[in-house]
């Protein structure tokens, strides 16, 4: 007798296509979820660079409030108050100097100059890692207007703050 029966190597097209479709819908299940944890990581950027703007801006304030007179920038004999100024050179309410710049690597950073000892310089104090640019104006002796820069996104993010000095008479 004759079997015509032959065994069956592979997959039938009915059986790829069912495959294909459920790899699909699975598929489709993940992305939105992938999508989402993309979005709150970068919504969580954005938050960090906010939370360290703001930081950044109290503690700058709060220095300043209590000084005891700028030494940098120079008054100006016009007092029109439009020259703006990458660094600032003040005394703390401790009365030391302290001098505030933003570096290379875009980090704001609050040097002491009471704090070198001998030949040893200290890098200072970092009081912000993402600002862009800080510049200050000086409005009279005891008014200074400062601006904060920040890079969010490409796009750029600015606080500006005028502090009155207390100390100052």
């Amino acid at each position: 007798m004759i079997n015509f029966k032959q065994k069956r190597l592979g997959f039938t097209i009915v059986e790829i296509l069912i495959a294909f479709a459920v790899i699909g819908l699975i598929f489709s299940l993940i992305m939105p979820v992938l999508s989402y944890s993309k979005q709150a990581s970068n919504t969580m950027n954005k938050l960090d660079v906010y939370h360290d703007a703001r930081r950044v801006d109290q503690e700058v304030f709060d220095e300043l409030k209590f000084s005891s007179g700028i030494l940098y920038p120079p008054l100006d004999d016009s007092g029109s108050g439009n020259d703006w100024y990458p660094q600032l050179v003040f005394r703390n309410h401790l009365n030391q100097i302290v001098m505030l710049y933003t570096n290379k690597a875009n980090k704001l950073v609050m040097f002491n100059y009471d704090n070198v000892k001998g030949t040893k310089l200290s890098l200072g104090k970092r009081l912000g890692s993402k600002v862009k640019e800080f510049v200050v104006c000086r409005h009279g002796s005891s008014v200074i207007e400062y601006k904060l820069t920040f890079e969010i996104d490409k796009k750029d993010f600015v606080i500006s703050n005028r502090v009155t000095l207390v100390n100052v008479f």
